[in-house]
């Protein structure tokens, strides 16, 4: 046998038989004439006569193209006791000669029988598929550098027709996949694979069994930063003084890598001198790109990107105060103001846990100036201080800048006050009329008084009204105390004026509202106790008494009364000095008569006050207690003055009692 390499496709009936009798096997009819190598011939089995034993095979076999079996092929092997019966599929080898004498017949090996052959028919050869490469990069290998390409060719036979495969899926027309030859050109390694060749003569089509595998190498370019985190796809954005290391592949020994480092400023790329190692520290804004060369290809990367930026300037214009008075505000503002630049101030407060924090952006934060206040900072407590810390931030893309620590200090005011010449604080002075007051301001270092009255820390307060000073204190705050100034006037009512006759007394009254008040009594040598509100008068003749009353304050207060002493027959009577007009038929009336006879006098009524009341030029004895109109009074002490015709003037209190 020629070749070993089978397939069977057998749909068999079996039996059971013994080796009892003489076995046969017939010949098997052949469904076709003509056949290509390689195909499926189909066969109907012939007549069998058994038994055969359990160890047996039954052998298809090929002859040559002769029809000779000396040196057949074995087409198949069935291990049975049972007679073949039914149709059977066989494989014919793909390196058959052409002949057309070829027959197959059936042996037995046990027992041991030859089949008869079967009629001849005709094998075809199969076309060429054998494929040569030619012109690789690396000759003796099937490996091509991206950018070259390879030329492969089939044998050539007139008449035959090609198709040129990649992968198993045919290469198109246009692409010169029909020719017995063609270039294959790399376009992006999609060209790598594996390459067969399936040709037609047109009797037979017969496709390469193991393929060429073409591969297009180029070394490796892919460029990484070792220090820097893009911010896009191969964009590398840095603050000036920064770098970006950049990274090429590094070859796996023995293979070595050459390598070629290039920039791009103005749109021409520029070998980069002595930019010969696997990285580049690129410190400058281009455009960068590495040639890689190994011994057998060169490829050149991706470009890369790098910005550098310039580094903002965080300086704040330091002109401006920083020490504040509670209810003050300052503007801080950076130096430099550049647009697509980024600001940010952050405030550290006293007593804040978490150190610096960003000021929001509706408090002002994000801008380049910010206005401080108490919004912002924290106030003070009395006339203490408190320091808030405020520092800017400035960036762009890539970099950053932060000022110094800007402390804000803001003071509260001071603590003004006004005091007396005991030093105790005072916000009212009373004083006797006519009197002045000596103030002192204090907690401060300077002083104005009611805008700009004094400018001393005492003042002299002459004048009742309010006094305001505004004072400021060693860190140039202000605060104001005032302090109202008033005259005490105290007064005092000595009574009515009296009447008695000589050698009578008067008793005298003095009345105030005035606290703790004390009296003095002028003349002292005819009252009986001249410090008493209320003395006994025993004047000889008429006389003015004067009541001096000093109250708390020791301010003193006069006013005077009269006793007079009259020689007169009808003031031997005492007067009426009580009506009680209540229709009772008792002292309804102010009745006189009895001391004034049937003169009728000149009559005035007068309040407490001296304001006149009632009046009547011929008083007849009827006033009942009621005014001009006749309304009643209220009830109460009034005066009375009666001037008689006979030149008499009796004067006195009279009481309204209902």
């Amino acid at each position: 046998m020629k070749l070993a390499r089978y397939s069977l496709l057998l749909f068999l009936t079996l039996g059971v038989g013994f080796a009892s009798k003489a076995q046969s096997i017939s010949s098997p009819t052949v469904i076709g004439t003509s056949f290509c190598a390689g195909d499926l011939m189909n066969i109907n089995h012939g007549a069998c006569t058994g038994p055969y034993n359990g160890g047996n095979q039954f052998i298809y076999e090929l002859s040559d193209g002769t029809g000779d079996f000396s040196n057949s092929d074995t087409l198949a092997t069935v291990s049975t006791a049972t007679c073949p019966a039914g149709p059977a599929g066989l494989v014919l080898p793909e390196d058959l000669p052409l002949g057309s004498n070829y027959r197959v017949r059936i042996l037995a090996t046990d027992p041991a029988t030859v089949g008869t052959a079967s009629a001849s028919f005709t094998i075809l050869p199969l076309p060429n598929v054998t494929i040569t490469v030619l012109n690789p990069t690396a000759p003796g290998t099937n490996v091509a550098c991206v950018g070259d390409s390879v030329r492969l060719t089939a044998v050539f036979s007139l008449g035959n027709t090609y198709q040129w495969k990649r992968n198993g899926g045919p290469i198109a027309a246009a692409d010169g996949g029909d020719n017995d030859t063609i270039w294959i050109v790399d376009d992006g390694g999609v060209s790598t694979g594996i390459y067969t060749i399936e040709v037609d003569n047109g009797l037979c089509t017969h496709e390469t069994p193991i393929g060429e595998f073409i591969q297009f190498y180029t070394p490796p370019t892919t460029v990484i930063s070792t220090n820097q985190t893009p911010v896009g796809p191969h964009l590398y954005e840095i603050c000036f003084g920064d770098s970006v290391v950049l990274q090429a592949p590094t070859p796996i020994a023995p293979n070595v890598f050459f390598y070629e480092w290039q920039i791009d400023t103005n749109g021409t790329f520029m070998t980069i001198p002595t930019a010969t190692n696997s990285s580049y520290r690129a410190v400058i804004s281009g455009d960068y790109q590495v040639i890689v060369t190994d011994t057998l290809c060169t490829d050149t990367s991706v470009v890369d990107i790098v910005v550098v930026d310039s580094f903002p300037n965080a300086s704040v214009v330091n002109n401006l105060p920083t020490i504040l008075c509670l209810g003050d505000s300052t503007i801080l503002s950076a130096i430099d103001t550049v647009a697509g630049w980024r600001y940010q101030w952050q405030i550290d407060s006293v007593g804040v846990p978490g150190g610096f924090k960003n000021i929001a952006l509706a408090d002002g934060g994000e801008d380049p100036f910010i206005q401080l206040d108490t919004t912002l900072l924290q106030p003070p407590v009395g006339s203490a201080s408190i320091t808030t810390n405020i520092r800017l931030i400035v960036s762009n893309a890539s970099c950053r800048d932060t000022s110094i620590i800007i402390p804000i200090q803001m003071f509260g005011p001071p603590n003004i006050r006004i005091v007396d010449g005991t030093g105790a604080a005072v916000d009212t002075v009373s004083r006797c009329f006519g009197d002045s007051a000596l103030v002192v301001a204090t907690g401060g270092l300077s002083y104005i008084w009611n805008g700009g009255v004094s400018f001393n820390a005492n003042i002299t307060l002459t004048t009742p009204g309010l006094y305001t000073v505004e004072g400021t204190g060693p860190n140039g705050c202000t605060n104001t105390a005032s302090v109202f100034f008033e005259f005490n006037n105290p007064t005092v009512d000595a009574g009515s004026d009296q009447t008695i006759n000589p050698g009578g007394s008067a008793q005298l009254g003095a009345t105030t509202t005035a606290d703790n008040p004390t009296y003095f009594w002028i003349p002292t040598n005819t009252v009986t106790n001249f410090a008493s509100p209320s003395p006994i008068a025993q004047p000889s003749e008429t006389t003015t008494y004067i009541v001096a009353m000093t109250d708390a304050n020791g301010c003193t207060a006069y006013d005077t009364v009269v006793v007079n002493v009259v020689a007169d027959p009808n003031l031997s009577v005492s007067i009426m000095n009580l009506i009680s007009p209540n229709a009772d038929g008792l002292n309804d009336v102010w009745d006189i008569s009895g001391i004034v006879g049937g003169e009728r006098g000149d009559l005035v009524i007068m309040n407490r006050w001296g304001s006149e009341v009632y009046s009547d030029p011929a008083y007849n004895n009827n006033w009942g207690g009621t005014n001009d109109g006749g309304d009643e009074l209220p009830d109460g002490t009034y005066y009375y003055v009666l001037k008689l015709p006979s030149g008499t003037e009796l004067t006195g209190a009279i009481t309204i009692i209902r």
